[in-house]
């Protein structure tokens, strides 16, 4: 492949600028190259060629010119090409140069308005790309064009709305040949098509939605075809080949229009007709046909022929196992069928795609000459036949079923459509996906008669119980209290139309804010921790977003993102995102000083963070625990551990005081502390905010802002490890697997902890800094999880669900006796 930079002169004008152009240097010639940088327009000019290496270098001529093979250029590297155009110049030696007969300039330019151009052709991208290209050189051989400078702007309309016919039909050649609707001669042309290719490759070789036809869109292209071919420039002689082949091409696309206008109607009257558009009444053929000779009979036929001969006298046979699955295979079997007795042949035609069903029978051979004979039997079998017919019931006839049963309350339309199909026979398919698959499950749980399999879904619509009676009793309140503020007149209907909620949604949390439980818990406990403030320690605690950690780049944090300030001479180098593996999760303990009154603040403190690592440190109500109880003795190294412990958290699952697990975690932490009394308290859902710690969080943001995190590298073998896990679970297999890269993992990103802890503990709240501490190690947490083992040896760590710990009786006993369990709070006494 050859990469050169060609240009072309004429004298010295430039009428190409310089540009790059790739082509082949085998088989291929200086001509090629001309064709390929001018796109064939100067055919008719007489050109000379130039070559160079350097720009420095002066031009020298190739001998051959436009006949030269490409391969000198290879041989010599030669980059430098250049097309001159040759000005044919009178010898004056010869001729004398008379100035009467030079043309005037005025002559010149009315020349060039009166020549005939076509658009200039486009870079080819695709096969849109090349239709277009295609149809313009069609036209050029046709020798048709515009004067006066229109080619570039109705020409380009005109050559436009022919891509956009040609191509959209492109994929539908087969349907529209069907109904007669073939491609004028004249585009059959293109060169594409002459190759036996077709332009639209994607749409059959695509995975998209496969679009048939459209009458709107087809009459969209007729119309601007005839909007084109209605201007004046289309009267002219020259355009005689190409106006007939666009009105016949006008005429295929309204002429498929039509069929799909008349399709449409007879569809839409066949949906609203209450009869079936198909039945055996007006559908259906019988005839006879004669027995053969035994060395007549055919080998396709003695399959049938033996299954007929043991049946009885009109017991009919669906031959349908027997007809090839080929088309005309089928068509000529049932047209030469004959067996070695008299047969009577019935076909029912089903209509549209379904096909006919074709039964054959014996009949008596004195039927051949008397008609009148077995009357009876040949009714009898009819019956039959028909019976076991297929019925293709019309949608119309569908709704007047159901309409008339809808009235019957507590019936689904499903069941509806199932009893109707069961009642009448239908053989019709739903017209959607869904509702088939729904009837479909409903056929089966019908069939099998399993009443374990049904579930009655109505019964999530109502609740027996009183556990509910408290949200309904503050709603009917709420909406006694504004029954005055309703906006419509309507107001003696069943519907009232009142400005009170926004959505089910924004009623609900309204009414969650009136109830007095949500609000009376965390004032409860705080008038408590006012009352007994000298023996009482109240503690509020979270747990922020992950902080990504990046891997080969590194990643900010995520928070606050702005435009950084960097030194001119550095690079910024930090991805503000990325797919990353690892992060840290920052937990915050709040030990809040207890105001003198209710009214008084509670967002005054001491905040201790701890930034986890999410794969080997997950949370856990347990790590919660001992975290409290490191922040704890922090917190009282040099005081008097106090008696009383109370807690203030949101409603996670390792927050939630109604999960096994958490409760065992806190019963621990009592045991180990020697606390008199322990009490935690969650948050009501969706109600987060109300936590002190959650303020914290937009403090400690300032630590985390402008701040990107990478982890150091690791051993070869490590990363090779590290580099298979896609999840946490995969890592944390991989490092119970090779300790080695449990140890290497924590040691990469411990310089990330020392940091943000070192950052953190600058950030001050009411003049008391942060303090930061390591996270609970799996020592400290095992050693406080057996301190529960005065109570119940036998307890594990890994079964403290509800179900789990009720097979201890010794700690079931004790939190009879000494714990008080609610749905928002947890007390150990």
């Amino acid at each position: 492949m050859l990469y050169l930079l060609v240009q072309v002169n004429e004298s010295i004008k430039c009428v190409i600028s310089e540009r790059v152009v790739s082509i082949e240097a085998i088989n291929n010639k200086f001509s090629d190259l001309f064709n390929a940088i001018t796109l064939g327009q100067y055919n008719d000019r007489e050109v000379k060629v130039f070559i160079r290496q350097e720009k420095s270098e002066n031009w020298r001529e190739v001998d051959n010119g436009l006949k030269g093979d490409l391969k000198i250029l290879e041989v010599l590297g030669f980059l430098r090409v250049k097309f001159c155009f040759v000005e044919s110049n009178l010898n004056t030696q010869d001729i004398p140069i008379l100035t009467q007969n030079r043309e005037s300039a005025f002559s010149i330019l009315m020349q060039n308005s009166r020549k005939l151009l076509l658009p200039q052709r486009i870079t080819k991208y695709n096969n849109c790309d090349r239709l277009y290209n295609e149809i313009i050189k069609l036209l050029q051989d046709l020798k048709v064009g515009w004067m006066g400078g229109v080619h570039d702007t109705i020409g380009r309309i005109f050559v436009n709305h022919i891509k956009d016919a040609i191509w959209y039909i492109d994929p539908h050649h087969s349907t529209l040949n069907v109904r007669s609707c073939h491609l004028p001669i004249l585009f059959t042309q293109l060169k594409t098509y002459q190759d036996g290719d077709t332009y639209n490759q994607y749409y059959h070789s695509g995975h998209h939605k496969k679009i048939q036809l459209s009458q709107h869109k087809l009459l969209q292209l007729s119309s601007s075809l005839g909007l084109s071919i209605s201007q004046p420039w289309a009267s002219n002689n020259i355009w005689n080949q190409v106006v007939p082949a666009i009105l016949s091409l006008i005429g295929i696309l309204e002429k498929y229009v039509q069929y799909l206008n008349e399709a449409t109607i007879i569809m839409t009257k066949h949906h609203h007709c209450d009869e079936s558009a198909h039945g055996p009444e007006n559908n259906c053929i019988m005839y006879r046909t004669a027995a053969c000779k035994h060395d007549n009979l055919k080998d396709k036929y003695k399959q049938l022929n033996d299954l007929l001969f043991e049946k009885q006298v009109y017991e009919h046979v669906n031959i349908q196992q027997y007809l090839p699955n080929d088309v005309m295979k089928r068509y000529q079997f049932i047209k030469e069928l004959q067996l070695m007795f008299p047969i009577g042949i019935y076909r029912y035609h089903q209509g549209s795609h379904l096909g006919t069903i074709n039964f054959v029978w014996t009949i008596p051979e004195a039927e051949e000459f008397n008609d009148e004979q077995n009357e009876t039997l040949k009714a009898q079998m009819l019956a039959r036949i028909h019976e076991g017919l297929p019925h293709y019931f019309t949608r119309q006839m569908q709704k007047n079923v159901l309409n008339k049963y809808s009235y019957i309350q507590k019936v689904t339309p499903a069941v509806l459509r199932m009893l109707h199909f069961d009642l009448t026979g239908n053989a019709a398919v739903s017209s959607n996906s869904i509702s088939r698959e729904v009837e479909e499950r409903l056929r089966l749980m019908l069939t099998l008669a399993d009443l374990t399999i049904i579930s009655d879904l109505r019964t999530n619509n109502g609740f027996d119980g009183t556990k509910f009676n408290i949200f309904w009793n503050e709603t009917e309140a709420y909406f006694n209290e504004q029954n005055l503020l309703a906006v419509d007149e309507r107001s003696h209907e069943t519907i009232l139309y009142m400005p009170l909620a926004l959505s089910v949604r924004d009623l609900h949390e309204i009414i969650m804010e009136k109830l007095y439980i949500i609000h009376a818990l965390f004032r409860y406990l705080r008038e408590f921790c006012i009352k007994y403030h000298q023996w009482t320690c109240l503690i509020s605690a979270d747990d922020k977003h992950k902080v990504p950690i990046g891997e080969d780049v590194a990643v900010s944090t995520g928070v606050r993102n702005r435009r950084s300030m960097v030194d001119q001479n550095s690079t910024l180098a930090a991805a503000d995102h990325d797919f990353t593996k690892l992060s840290l999760t920052p937990s915050v303990t709040f030990f809040i000083s207890i105001s003198e009154d209710i009214f008084g603040s509670f967002y005054d403190g001491q905040v201790f963070v701890s930034y986890k690592d999410t794969t080997f440190e997950p949370s856990s109500a347990i790590r919660h625990s001992t975290e409290f109880l490191n922040a704890f003795n922090i917190q009282y190294e040099h005081q008097v551990t106090l008696p009383i412990l109370c807690l203030y958290t949101d409603g996670g699952p390792d927050h939630r005081c109604n999960y096994g697990s958490v409760q065992i975690a806190l019963i621990a932490l009592f045991l180990q502390v020697d606390f008199d009394m322990l009490i935690a308290v969650r948050t009501a859902p969706n109600h987060s905010w109300t936590n002190p710690a959650e303020r914290i969080m937009s403090i400690l943001n300032l630590g985390l802002q402008g701040v990107a995190l990478k982890r150091n590298q690791m051993s070869p073998e490590s990363e090779v490890l590290f580099e298979m896990a896609n999840t946490l679970d995969d890592i944390r297999k991989k490092a119970q697997e090779f300790n080695k890269l449990n140890s290497e993992l924590i040691e990469s990103i411990a310089n990330i902890q020392d940091m943000l802890n070192n950052r953190t503990e600058r950030i001050v709240l009411k003049d008391k800094k942060f303090k930061c501490y390591r996270s609970a190690s799996e020592e400290t947490i095992t050693k406080l999880f057996e301190s529960i083992f005065i109570i119940d040896p036998t307890l594990k760590i890994d079964e403290t669900t509800q179900s789990q710990i009720r097979h201890h009786s010794a700690l079931i006993e004790f939190m009879d006796t000494h714990c008080h369990t609610r749905a928002y709070s947890f007390q150990v006494l």
